[in-house]
């Protein structure tokens, strides 16, 4: 992904490695309709990849509920003897996580990203409004 068209000025070193990616990089990146950076499966919309309204899944989980879904499915499977691990303590909750990375994006990236993801949004229950504290809509 490292390119000068995301980072003017970009030193040889960024641009052959590519391992000092900004979040603003990236998100730029991702958006970008001419690059489309969501050929790449692991940025692309859930929605696209799992296509939820055409098959019947017995359980969606979410990192949120991690744990609890696990275990469920350990439960349904009939499996005892192990136990999902649980979320260190120390860790800081994801969405505290996001509004750092979300807080270096502008209006114009912000909207981007809600629309290239806004089915996966409504499907899954996420408000990046909850994270911004003011609405995008």
């Amino acid at each position: 992904m490292a390119s000068s068209k995301y980072r003017q000025n970009a030193t040889e070193e960024s641009l052959r490695n590519g391992n000092d990616v900004t979040f603003r990089e990236f998100v730029d990146f991702v958006t970008d309709d001419t690059e489309n950076g969501t050929r790449n499966e692991h940025w692309r919309p859930i929605y696209d990849l799992c296509q939820p309204c055409i098959v019947n899944y017995n359980l969606i989980s979410k990192y949120e509920s991690l744990v609890e879904d696990a275990t469920e499915v350990l439960e349904r499977i009939g499996v005892t003897s192990v136990n999902f691990p649980a979320r260190p303590a120390s860790s800081k909750p994801t969405s505290r996580k996001l509004d750092r990375y979300y807080s270096t994006l502008s209006y114009k990236q912000l909207r981007k990203l809600v629309d290239l993801y806004k089915l996966d949004l409504r499907l899954f229950d996420y408000s990046l409004e909850d994270v911004l504290g003011f609405s995008l809509a």
